[in-house]
């Protein structure tokens, strides 16, 4: 899928990241989006508010995932919130594929 990027090995531990994630979608749709007003023109004001809204909704979405999805979905890193769920798609069909080797026992080479 070209729409993935591998994440950098050193980004810090996974469940840290996603606390993180989750705490500051939640002060920005607390301090930003419900306090964001127009300044300039609407197509300003929207391009904005669609930038500001995505990342509360992917942390949302992130947030309401099984944790075995989640920690699958840690090595990718998605443009949009739509990527962000065919990615997560691709995710568990990656873990439910490990687990049937794994139940399996079958070589993974």
């Amino acid at each position: 899928m070209d729409r993935k990027k591998e994440k950098s090995a050193g980004s810090g531990t996974k469940a840290a990241e996603r606390s993180f994630l989750t705490e500051a979608a939640e002060n920005l749709f607390n301090n930003v989006l419900l306090n964001l007003r127009q300044t300039g023109t609407v197509k300003e004001y929207r391009d904005l508010f669609e930038k500001l809204s995505d990342v509360v909704l992917r942390s949302i979405f992130v947030n309401g995932l099984r944790e075995d999805v989640k920690e699958e979905l840690s090595s990718f890193e998605a443009e949009s919130l739509s990527d962000l769920m065919d990615l997560s798609e691709v995710a568990e069909a990656s873990f439910i594929a490990k687990r049937v080797v794994t139940e399996l026992r079958l070589p993974t080479s």
